[in-house]
């Protein structure tokens, strides 16, 4: 499965995401590049990510993806990653337990995103069958929930 990155709405609706990557990777592979990517492609549909709340796993408990965060004016909500001890990591950082509970809001809309067959076992071999495929599923995810409206 090609590696990817989203941000997702509280109503679990993607509202960006990174291109694929080859290979296997760890989560903040590449990550300055990838989040300044997402910021990118928000701030071109006037989405403001000053101020704006990520909620992320423990994979992104680093210094690289909090500089990041804070050059982006984004908040980051993660918790502290247990590997990283005894490293000089900075531990005064804020953690909203509740809000992080919210997460499965991102995991639903990930394996919604899964359940896709195309998506989730990469027949394609180019990137922009890839990112067509990606877009596709954001669109159908968007017309269900204005549907609803």
């Amino acid at each position: 499965m090609a590696d990817r990155h989203s941000r997702i709405s509280s109503q679990g609706l993607v509202v960006s995401f990174t291109a694929p990557l080859a290979g296997n990777h760890h989560d903040s592979y590449q990550i300055e590049q990838r989040l300044d990517s997402l910021v990118k492609q928000m701030s071109k549909s006037d989405i403001r990510v000053d101020g704006l709340w990520v909620n992320a796993d423990s994979g992104f408990d680093s210094k690289s993806v909090r500089s990041c965060c804070i050059k982006h004016g984004i908040q980051l909500n993660v918790p502290d990653n247990q590997r990283n001890k005894g490293l000089t990591m900075d531990s005064n950082h804020y953690f909203d337990e509740l809000m992080y509970q919210k997460r499965f809001v991102i995991e639903r809309t990930n394996a919604w995103a899964d359940s896709y067959r195309t998506l989730l076992v990469r027949h394609d071999t180019s990137n922009a069958s890839w990112t067509a495929w990606h877009y596709l599923f954001a669109i159908i995810q968007w017309c269900k929930f204005l549907d609803k409206l």
